[in-house]
């Protein structure tokens, strides 16, 4: 892991969507600062690495290791990981080495000019290493079962095992940044963003209804009073070092933010070109050249020792057993007072930077390594209105007992869990969304079974105006939603529930129902009185005009009758649908007549066949001579019926497809 660097930590920035600033400050001697970081952090901090030097000197350059995969086509020496002995001596063909033998006094030096494995392959007991004597041209035998030490002679060689052995070293996934210095005394400020998990958020609520003083034992509490709301943000020390005495801001908001890949080098394919051979000079005659048509445009929280923490900020709940009596509940009230809190001087300071809102911890923190921490962040007294509040998408069958209020605070609210406790007694908890500056606060902590809740909802389709112009029926009808509700009050204290219902739930406009108490945020809210032991029944309505226009040309005899049977329709308009009515009649009548012919001509066309088949079988004298003569004469008079019967279904046809040309065109106008 990346050792602790020089420059000690003074400030980190910690942000929602992945991200923390780090901020070093010191004094440093010398010409480098080596700055450490995990391997998936490195293109993040080269993104964002910023150096200051406020003595006057200069950053020369900010180096770093290039990924091995990067660099292994140039590297003389290429081994992988679990490279042994043998590995080594097979990369080391070619180059002069100096091996010490056991048994021997003198070291063998010469060229490696390979390995010669025994029967059992790669081996080192009985392997032979060939070493090359330059100056005599004889290459010397040497057991590598003997070897005691290989010593490379050439720089290059020796270069390559160290930078081998340094990626070994970085393989727990470390990179090291240099940062170049000039040369003396460096007062530095260095600043860079990594990956950070992002920062969360737990609010306390310390309610106190009416004046502050306590309600009675079996009293209900007032519906209105003041509460004091304590934020913590929760950080984690990812970094591979203590943060001591360091400063925290906590940003809420959604900077852009990307991963890019700088920390690896690439080298982009090009063209290769082939040098051409000359040869003999042949016939002229043309021929490309391959690549001749290409195109030419490739290119646990510890504060400061001397400051005390105020462990009042942090409550608990006494055993079950205190509950029970009234000092209980004193002890309980008198810690979780909030002119006891409110009295704490100010955890943090905030900043409105537009885009992003800032939470600075006012006092430094230390933070041990790989732990988290709370820190407090806000704090700030309002007003708030209990409420009992229904809405059935969600939670069904009972209203949720809820403190509402206006967040006066100024803050942006991140959204975050919330413990609550009311005059003294721990009452549930809620989940504060993201509320911005002046926003609406509504924290639903406790479900109120002492009341039920049924709803009873129906949708239907009512006709409310009729009119025919321009070849088209023009409908008007309202879609009307109506939802009931039944709501049995069992808890023996008259109380008020808050209807919720979503805008969209009701489209149109509200229809024989009371005004709302409020309408905003996408919602309609109705407060109803429920009477102790009673049930309470309370509807809502909405209307929406809806206007279709239907081609007369496609409506048939059933949809006009239906629409005659509308109340409140115009004497013009029913005129006009009797008319149309008439029309359609005369069609269903003439598609009635075209249905019967056409059964006649099937039944005469069956007819015909048989008679056919029993002429042939007749003779032409005698008797059957006769009935011969009778068949021929009916089916003479089959085939003219036949005749008479396509002319007729013609003309009805004919009579249907003039009156669906003209469909309307003799109904009268409808105002």
């Amino acid at each position: 892991m990346p050792q602790p660097a020089q420059l000690p930590i003074r400030r980190v920035t910690f942000y929602k969507h992945g991200v923390s600033m780090v901020e070093r400050e010191g004094r440093v001697q010398g010409e480098a600062l080596q700055l450490g970081f995990r391997d998936d952090d490195v293109d993040d901090a080269l993104k964002s690495l910023t150096v200051l030097d406020r003595s006057g000197g200069q950053v020369v350059c900010i180096d770093y290791q290039i990924p091995a995969a990067a660099r292994k086509e140039g590297n003389a020496l290429e081994l992988g990981a679990g490279s042994g002995l043998l590995d080594l001596v097979e990369r080391l063909t070619g180059w002069r080495v100096r091996a010490e033998l056991a048994g021997r006094s003198a070291p063998v030096e010469g060229r490696v000019t390979g390995v010669q494995y025994a029967k059992e392959r790669r081996r080192l007991k009985g392997a032979t290493l060939m070493l090359l004597d330059e100056q005599s041209g004889a290459v010397q035998a040497v057991p590598a079962a003997d070897l005691v030490q290989i010593v490379p002679l050439e720089a290059r060689i020796g270069e390559d095992l160290e930078r081998f052995l340094d990626a070994g070293k970085r393989s727990d996934g470390a990179q090291s940044v240099a940062l170049r210095l000039t040369p003396g005394e460096h007062d530095l400020a260095v600043s860079y963003l990594v990956p950070a998990p992002t920062w969360r958020v737990s609010y306390r609520v310390i309610a106190e209804s009416g004046d502050g003083t306590h309600a009675a034992e079996g009293d209900a509490a007032p519906d209105a009073g003041k509460l004091l709301l304590q934020g913590w943000g929760l950080v984690d020390n990812r970094f591979d070092e203590d943060l001591e005495n360091v400063e925290v801001s906590l940003v809420a908001g959604q900077p852009i933010s990307f991963v890019y890949d700088l920390k690896t080098s690439r080298v982009p394919e090009r063209r290769r070109v082939e040098d051409e051979a000359r040869v003999a000079a042949g016939p002229v005659e043309f021929r490309a050249r391959p690549g001749m048509l290409a195109s030419h445009g490739d290119e646990d929280i510890a504060f400061d020792a001397a400051e005390p923490v105020d462990r009042s900020v942090m409550y608990s709940l006494p055993p079950p057993d205190r509950l029970s009596s009234n000092a209980g509940r004193a002890a309980m009230a008198r810690l979780a007072s909030i002119r006891e809190l409110e009295s704490a001087e100010p955890a943090s300071a905030t900043a409105d930077q537009r885009e992003t809102f800032a939470y600075d911890v006012l006092r430094p923190v230390s933070i041990p390594r790989g732990s988290s921490a709370l820190v407090p962040i806000l704090q700030a007294k309002l007003d708030y209105r209990r409420e009992l509040l229904f809405n059935e998408t969600k939670h069904l069958g009972h209203p949720v007992a809820a403190l509402r209020c206006a967040n006066a605070s100024g803050l942006v609210l991140e959204r975050g869990p919330a413990t609550l406790v009311e005059d003294g007694r721990y009452r549930g908890e809620a989940i504060v969304p993201f509320t911005g500056k002046d926003g609406s606060l509504y924290l639903p902590y406790a479900v109120e079974l002492g009341i039920d809740v049924r709803v009873d909802s129906d949708r239907s389709t009512e006709s409310q105006a009729l009119r025919i112009g321009d070849g088209l029926l023009h409908q008007e009808v309202s879609d009307v939603r109506r939802h009931a509700y039944e709501l049995v009050n069992r808890t023996g204290t008259a109380q008020t529930v808050t209807i919720e219902r979503a805008v969209e739930s009701l489209p149109g406009e509200l229809s024989d129902t009371p005004e709302p108490a409020t309408h905003g945020d996408g919602v309609y809210r109705w407060e109803v009185a429920c009477p102790p032991g009673a049930t309470t029944r309370f509807e809502v309505r909405s209307r929406r005009l809806i206007e279709r226009n239907l081609d007369l040309a496609r409506l048939n005899l059933y949809q006009v009758a239906e629409f005659l049977k509308a109340s409140g329709l115009t004497a013009k308009t029913r005129e006009a649908l009797e008319a149309l009515r008439a029309q359609l009649a005369r069609v269903e009548e003439n598609s009635s007549r075209i249905e019967a012919l056409e059964a006649e001509r099937k039944r005469l066309i069956v007819r015909q066949e048989h008679l056919r088949k029993n002429i042939g079988a007749l003779a032409a004298g005698g008797d059957e001579g006769a009935v011969r003569l009778q068949m021929v004469r009916e089916l003479q008079a089959a085939e003219s019926s036949l005749s008479g019967i396509d002319q007729r279904v013609g003309q009805l046809k004919e009579d249907n497809e003039r009156i669906g040309k003209s469909l309307g065109a003799a109904v009268p106008e409808a105002a």
